[in-house]
């Protein structure tokens, strides 16, 4: 399959491929590769916790997560929105613990 890579994103409209991604100092996407489970009916979660390298700098306030197919710019494939949203400043980490990533597969 396609690799993919998640990011984190203040931007909470996801019908383009421009959104900003997490700007905060540390912050890189992730690849995904080993980190989500197999397939089940129709949707996938992740196995192993994502974490984010923790900011050392700045701040967000993050809306939403995206998934590309490359590690920087590269095309959109999937978009949600966060159930809530994070504040993220000096010291944070932000994650998604086993089981709360979770993507139709298509």
């Amino acid at each position: 399959g396609t690799a993919t890579w998640t990011e984190i994103t203040p931007d909470v409209q996801g019908n383009t491929a421009n959104l900003t991604p997490a700007t905060y100092t540390g912050y890189a996407r992730i690849a995904l590769a080993g980190l989500m489970g197999a397939a089940a009916s129709g949707t996938a979660s992740n196995s192993s916790v994502i974490a984010f390298a923790a900011a050392t700098g700045g701040s967000n306030v993050l809306g939403a997560w995206a998934t590309f197919d490359a590690l920087t710019v590269g095309n959109l494939l999937k978009f949600a929105t966060l159930t809530a949203t994070l504040a993220v400043s000096s010291g944070i980490t932000p994650q998604f613990p086993i089981g709360d990533l979770t993507t139709s597969q298509s």
